[in-house]
């Protein structure tokens, strides 16, 4: 059977067999505790995007109703934010 084999007597030997890489339990642990790390930093990060992502939105969206509330009140001009075809 191809794979990993580890040894009854101490579960740090292992012996590769068919071109697999041979990994100690501690260097798993190690590996895996680093991914965990890695992907809650990657999360975090994330979050901290999509928290102020949602706060330019709000602030975004309470300009935009200023702006629809103060434009009555704006003289109009003739022509006044068209842009002119050439």
């Amino acid at each position: 059977m191809a794979g990993i084999r580890l040894s009854r007597s101490s579960a740090e030997s292992v012996e590769t067999v068919d071109g697999w890489h041979s990994v100690l339990p501690g260097e798993v642990a190690v590996k895996a505790q680093a991914a965990l790390d890695k992907a809650r930093r990657e999360h975090d990060e994330t979050a901290t995007i999509e928290a102020e992502r949602a706060a330019i939105d709000e602030r975004a969206q309470a300009e935009e109703a200023l702006w629809e509330k103060q434009r009555p009140a704006i003289p109009q001009r003739c022509g006044a934010g068209k842009h002119h075809e050439s």
